[in-house]
């Protein structure tokens, strides 16, 4: 069965009122609720995470929503041991209609709880993928990327995705803090971090309805 600490409403807080309903779009000949596939961030996610298909990946999703996503990574990584684990404040029940899911995991956190978010990656990681799809404000994305950084293996991810809510002028209000920063900050500010970073190399991506940042980890850059 699907494990899950507790069954909420599958609405997160953000969701309602503020970002709209979310997409279902289809990969690989299924449907899956997620705005993922309906953004065009599959072909990326494709080509950089080729070397990861085969293998026994760990991810850690911040920001599960309908679940869709973690359903779909569950189908992306394919390998027997493969595991997903999903955070988010309200949690979906998985595939009630379908055969369930044990490689997926989900549990409720609170992206500005640094407690529970060490708590829960120190029981699952170390990660190969970490990806913040949350609520996209500055500071809880910053929380998350401070204390779950460090549980991403060398040679593996964190990704961050909409960060281009940071360039929307009328909503910096919601998505920056009271200094002014925004998500833009945010991704600007690490990408500045190397060579003090253990980060060996980054991809940022702005397109059309399209914002995505990788950020793989390994020894600091040095020239």
């Amino acid at each position: 069965m699907t494990k899950r600490d507790t069954v909420w409403p599958y609405w997160r807080g953000i969701a309602i009122g503020e970002t709209g309903p979310l997409f279902s779009g289809k990969w690989n000949g299924k449907v899956y609720k997620t705005d993922k596939i309906e953004n065009g961030f599959m072909s990326d996610y494709e080509r950089i995470f080729a070397p990861f298909r085969e293998h026994a990946v760990r991810l850690l999703e911040i920001g599960v929503a309908y679940g869709g996503s973690c359903e779909l990574w569950s189908d992306f990584f394919s390998h027997p041991d493969a595991r997903v684990i999903g955070l988010d404040l309200a949690l979906p029940d998985l595939m009630e209609d379908q055969h369930a899911n044990s490689r997926v995991t989900l549990h409720k956190c609170d992206q500005n709880d640094s407690e529970g978010l060490r708590a829960i990656a120190s029981r699952y990681g170390p990660f190969d993928i970490v990806i913040d799809d949350g609520r996209h404000r500055y500071a809880e994305t910053l929380n998350c990327y401070r204390h779950l950084v460090d549980y991403v293996r060398a040679g593996g991810y964190y990704v961050i995705e909409d960060w281009g809510v940071g360039y929307w002028p009328d909503r910096q209000h919601i998505f920056g803090d009271r200094s002014g920063k925004t998500m833009v900050t945010l991704i600007t500010d690490i990408m500045h971090s190397i060579p003090k970073a253990p980060i060996s190399g980054y991809e940022v991506i702005l397109d059309t309805n399209k914002c995505l940042s990788f950020f793989k980890k390994g020894a600091p850059w040095r020239g």
